[in-house]
Parts: C-alpha cells; sequence; structure tokens
C-alpha cells in the first residue's frame, strides 16, 4: 500500500518550512546587526561633526580673546596662523588669519582682518569664518570744542558757539561776553546763563546770579566761573606728549632758507602740495616748516594738507585764511610754541588780495581756474593744536582747539564746530586705545573642496 507515503512528504515539508523560518530569523537578526552597526557609524558620525563644530567656535573664542588681551598680537602672526595646528580635545585645531586691506595682517593696526578657524575631529572637518574689527579709542579731548590743562578765558564784547562742551583747568569771563554751546550734562551754557537774579550780564549774570548768591550785581570785569557751568567737575586728562613727534615725521620739512626768506611769511598765496614752493612734492598730504626758533607770519593764505610748524617762539594768523587737511579729520595745524590767530571775519578774497587761490594745481572743491574773482569763507577746517598759549580772535574752526597753556578768546565772535566723525576716527597721536570686536553677523560655515 502506498498511503504511508504522505506522512513523510508533511514532515519533509515541515523541515523545509522550519530550516526557512530559521534563515530567516538569522537573515532578520543579521540585519539587526548591520542596521545597528551602520546606526552607531552614523552616531559617532554625527558626534565628530558637533565636536568639530563645537571645537572650530571655540577657536575663534579663543583667537579673538588673544586679539582683545595683547596689543602686539600682530607681532605673534606666524605664516598667517594666529594659532598653529594643534591637538585639541579630541581633534586637532588651527586658526589663520587674513588682511582683505593689503593682505599682510602684522601690520596697520586699524586694518579689518578675517579669522579662520578649522577643526578636524575624527572624519569630520569644519571651518568658521568671522571677520574682526577695530576701533580707536578718541582720546577724550576729541569730543570738546575747547580743551585745555590750564585755563579758558573769554574776554570782553566776546562770543563763542560751538556745538561740543569747553573743558579746562579753570574759567575766566568777562560779564559781556557769551557761549552759545552744550554743556556736559547735555543742557546749554546760554539757558545756564541767561533769565533773572543776579544783574549783570552774559556768563555772569542771569540765572548763574542764583548759582553764586547775590552777589552778581557787583561782580563787574573778569570773573572766575564755576567749574560746574563749563564742563564736568573732573580736570582735564593730560593730552599726548608726542603729538608734534607724530607728524614731524609724516611730510617734508622746510626752513626758511627754502623760501629764500630769513622768518617764514606765507602771504597772499597757496602753501599746497605741487604748487610753488612744494612742487616737488605733490602727493604729500603733510607739510612741515621749521621755524628754528622764529617767528611764523601767515596773512590771506590757502593752506592745503595738515601744517606742522615745529620749533616756533610765535605764530601768527591774519586776516583770512583758509586751511584744510588733505586726510579727513586730521589736523589742519599744529603748532610747537605760541599761536595767535586774529582774523577780520570777512572771506578770502582774490581780487582784494590779487591772488588766485584755485590754481590748477590746488583746485578748491574739484574746480580751478586762471581767473581771481573767487572769494571763499575764511576757515580752518580741522583740529588746531599748540604746546603753548593760543588766542582766537574771529576764527572759525571745524574742530578742537587744544593746548597745554591757556586758551583766550578776545573780541569779536569765534565758531568752533566739532564733527562727529573725529572721535569715531581719530587721526594719529590723538588714540588712547585700541578696541576689537567679533562681527557676530559675519560669522559663516567655510565649505572646503
Amino acid at each position: 500500500m502506498n498511503a504511508p507515503a504522505k506522512p513523510h512528504a508533511r514532515r519533509g515539508t515541515a523541515y523545509l518550512l522550519t530550516i526557512s523560518v530559521t534563515s530567516l530569523a538569522a537573515g532578520v537578526a543579521l540585519t539587526s546587526v548591520v542596521l545597528r552597526g551602520a546606526q552607531l557609524e552614523d552616531a559617532l558620525d554625527a558626534a565628530d561633526a558637533a565636536d568639530a563644530r563645537a571645537l572650530a567656535q571655540t577657536g575663534l573664542e579663543i583667537a579673538a580673546a588673544r586679539i582683545v588681551e595683547n596689543s602686539n598680537w600682530r607681532n605673534t602672526i606666524t605664516a598667517g596662523a594666529l594659532l598653529p595646528a594643534h591637538t585639541h580635545a579630541r581633534g586637532t585645531l588651527a586658526v589663520t588669519v587674513e588682511d582683505p586691506m593689503d593682505d599682510d595682517p602684522a601690520v596697520g593696526d586699524g586694518d579689518p582682518i578675517i579669522l579662520t578657524a578649522t577643526a578636524r575631529v575624527g572624519e569630520a572637518t569644519f571651518a568658521v569664518q568671522a571677520p574682526i574689527v577695530f576701533r580707536y579709542i578718541p582720546h577724550e579731548a576729541l569730543s570738546h570744542s575747547v580743551y585745555t590743562e590750564s585755563e579758558f578765558r573769554i574776554d570782553s564784547a566776546t562770543s563763542l558757539i560751538t556745538n561740543r562742551p569747553i573743558k579746562a583747568n579753570s574759567y575766566a569771563a568777562h560779564s559781556s561776553s557769551t557761549i552759545d554751546g552744550p554743556t556736559p550734562d547735555g543742557g546749554n551754557y546760554a539757558d545756564s546763563t541767561s533769565g533773572g537774579g543776579g544783574g549783570g550780564g552774559g556768563l555772569i549774570g542771569g540765572s548763574l546770579g542764583g548759582i553764586i548768591g547775590g552777589i552778581g550785581s557787583i561782580l563787574g570785569g573778569l570773573q572766575n566761573l564755576l567749574n560746574a557751568l563749563l564742563s564736568s567737575q573732573d580736570t582735564p586728562a593730560w593730552l599726548p606728549t608726542d603729538i608734534i613727534s607724530t607728524y614731524r615725521t609724516l611730510g617734508p620739512r622746510f626752513t626758511p632758507s627754502d623760501f629764500g626768506q630769513f622768518e617764514f611769511e606765507i602771504r597772499r598765496t597757496v602753501l599746497a602740495p605741487g604748487v610753488g614752493w612744494l612742487t616737488a612734492y605733490p602727493d604729500e598730504t603733510v607739510i612741515v616748516l621749521d621755524a628754528q626758533g622764529g617767528d611764523v607770519l601767515i596773512e590771506d593764505a590757502r593752506i592745503v594738507g595738515t601744517l606742522v610748524i615745529i620749533n616756533a617762539d610765535e605764530v601768527e594768523i591774519k586776516g583770512a585764511v583758509l586751511m584744510e587737511p588733505i586726510t579727513p579729520d586730521w589736523p589742519a595745524l599744529l603748532v610747537q610754541g605760541e599761536l595767535e590767530i586774529e582774523l577780520h571775519g570777512g572771506p578770502l578774497s582774490e581780487s582784494a588780495t590779487s591772488t588766485n587761490f584755485n590754481p590748477p594745481d590746488a583746485p578748491f572743491e574739484g574746480v580751478s581756474n586762471h581767473t581771481m574773482l573767487d572769494s571763499y569763507a575764511s576757515r580752518i577746517g580741522g583740529l588746531v593744536y599748540a604746546t603753548r598759549e593760543i588766542e582766537l580772535e574771529n576764527v572759525r574752526v571745524d574742530g578742537p582747539v587744544l593746548s597745554h597753556r591757556r586758551i583766550r578768546l578776545t573780541n569779536g565772535a569765534t565758531r568752533i564746530t566739532v564733527s562727529d566723525t573725529i572721535a569715531e576716527f581719530p587721526p594719529p597721536a590723538f588714540r588712547v586705545g585700541i578696541q576689537a570686536s567679533l562681527d557676530q553677523l559675519g560669522v559663516a560655515r567655510v565649505i572646503q573642496d
């Protein structure tokens, strides 16, 4: 009989099914092991990438801290690297520096730079880039219209209009003098010295009488003012002592004999690079006159560039002048000696002086000609500084007036206007430090090939 064969067939089928199930289970188990291994590898790669990113960001912070803490950091750059490649934690880190201004990060204190931090952890590499910007810290004098380590004095029938506070070691003013300008606390000198009480006029009258009591009516002539009225209670910081020595090296130096003179007389002429006496120096921005102990007279003249006068006894500026630095926010006039500026208050006139003040090699605001029909507002278009006493009469100055000695205003109307940019971009010798900051908005990942 053939019937018993069927159970064997069923057992064979069951055996094959068992083998198939077992193989499937083994395959599933093997797949699971492979998948877990791949997931672990992916997890490790992700951890390496995260660590590389964190390490690169740390590198930026370390580099930025070194720049802030070490004023000589530019001298530590080696082959373009601020932080040479080295092992750090689980990986390697390097920080390089670029100078987009002149390709040399070792020079130019104020040049911006670009830091690139590159970190490698395992097989993961992450590079992040960030710009560092620098800002010079200005001397406090650049935030004032008048600044002296000695006395500020304003005589009778004299007025000053200004847009910045005044700072001095002491103050004196005639009862008929006036000042229109901001006080350090945000008020106005004119508001503080007008109105009832106290008698008198100008700075001594008005509400000042309420400050100094009822004696204003009997105060006359020259009076000492309360420091609180004109400036803050603290005394002025010392002005830099290297102002003259800094600028005297930045341009050609001339003596009176170079101009065929016994003492300098710059009268009814244009003193500018590439013109007249300076024909051979068309690219200079600073002009240095060595008075050799003598006096200097400047009268009815136009001067283009920063004028530095050294070894002078007295520098006298008369008539009408137009003085402008070539480099924005640089000084217009620096004097080693005493300075007296006594102007008539009118314009610098070509017809009145028979002088062409905008010849072809010295255009004014881009315009030059051969006529003598133009006139120019008389002004000094930048910072004025003297090592000794300064006297001003009928002067317009577009910059701070600074001195180690007394600054005195005598007769007429003087206007001193100080721009915001001179403190934002202080000129050489008027910088007391440098501030570095990381431009967070400029931080970006660098995709490397």
